[in-house]
């Protein structure tokens, strides 16, 4: 079992054209290119959804290599905005046949009985994208960088894959968080959701919702009370980009941004809560200006912020 820290993030296409070029700056140990294909499986009635346990088989073809399969596991996602942190049991296999019989003893609940959901399972929907994959040394850390262009499909549904991965394979987290500020500088915004929920979302063909409000009560933890906060941004801004709601997206940031200056400002400074400010005082000048909405999604200010905010809602927890 392994767990998996990454962050998730969509790409302009003037970014994608430079990514190639901008890697060069970095030690890359290994470059894959790989054609994966994935089938997500469950219950009629979504248990293992419901149980936040993801299950796929995922086939692997490398050029000039035999395909290889593997079995995977997530369980729940632990995040904030396009951070993801889960755990992780992966089983190579020869054949693209789900057996759950293979699957570490911890990979599934003590309670879930093996037989019983091998019986009730079934494919539900797949994935098929073209992954560009760079192991890369930075500083002290290894970071894989992954960009996958592909769709999800169910039945006659589809809905693009179109983004930026960044897993921390060795190292201090702090250092992803780096390397993904640096990054930035190509056109970034962070995403929330994994290719699994975008997947039970096209199948069930359920749009996304208008996010509620979160109720900040002082007694939190400052942790929760920021997380709480970049959770909001976050669905605030996917919301608005599916349903072009950019106004209400703008309107809820104006009020949400003054609440973070006052967060920020009530707690010890340190090096990192101080660049925090000083970026939420040029997101705020953004705002105020109420630039066109990829111009929003994709500015560099607006990714590091919410980078930093992550961070600091990780350090807070410590």
């Amino acid at each position: 079992m392994a767990i998996e820290i990454e962050l998730k993030f969509g790409l302009t296409p003037d970014g994608v054209n430079r990514l190639a070029n901008f890697l060069t700056n970095y030690t890359i140990l290994e470059q894959k290119k790989l054609d994966l294909t994935n089938t997500y499986y469950d219950t009629p009635d979504f248990q293992l959804q419901k149980n936040h346990c993801g299950l796929r088989v995922r086939g692997i073809q490398e050029t000039d290599q035999l395909a290889q399969y593997e079995i995977t596991v997530k369980h729940s996602s632990t995040g904030v905005a396009g951070l993801h942190a889960r755990q992780e049991f992966n089983v190579t296999v020869d054949t693209p046949t789900l057996d759950l019989q293979l699957l570490p003893k911890d990979a599934l609940s003590p309670q879930c009985d093996r037989q019983q959901l091998a019986l009730q399972i079934k494919p539900q929907f797949t994935t098929h994208f073209l992954r560009h994959a760079y192991l890369i040394r930075y500083h002290d850390s290894e970071i894989e960088l992954a960009f996958d262009q592909g769709s999800i499909s169910h039945d006659t549904h589809q809905m693009p894959i179109d983004e930026l991965e960044l897993e921390l394979k060795q190292g201090d987290v702090s250092r992803l968080f780096e390397f993904a500020a640096e990054l930035s500088i190509l056109g970034l915004r962070l995403l929330s959701q994994s290719k699994a929920a975008r997947g039970y979302r096209l199948m069930n063909q359920t749009p996304l919702l208008p996010p509620l409000v979160p109720e900040l009560k002082t007694k939190h933890a400052p942790h929760k009370t920021l997380s709480a906060m970049l959770k909001y941004w976050q669905k605030c801004e996917e919301f608005a980009d599916e349903q072009q709601q950019v106004t209400l997206l703008y309107d809820s940031l104006a009020r949400l941004l003054p609440m973070l200056t006052l967060l920020l400002d009530s707690l010890t400074p340190t090096s990192l809560m101080q660049t925090a400010q000083a970026e939420l005082s040029k997101v705020n000048n953004l705002l105020k200006s109420r630039p066109d909405w990829s111009v929003w999604l994709y500015d560099a200010r607006v990714t590091k912020l919410k980078l930093h905010l992550t961070q600091i809602v990780l350090d807070l927890q410590d």
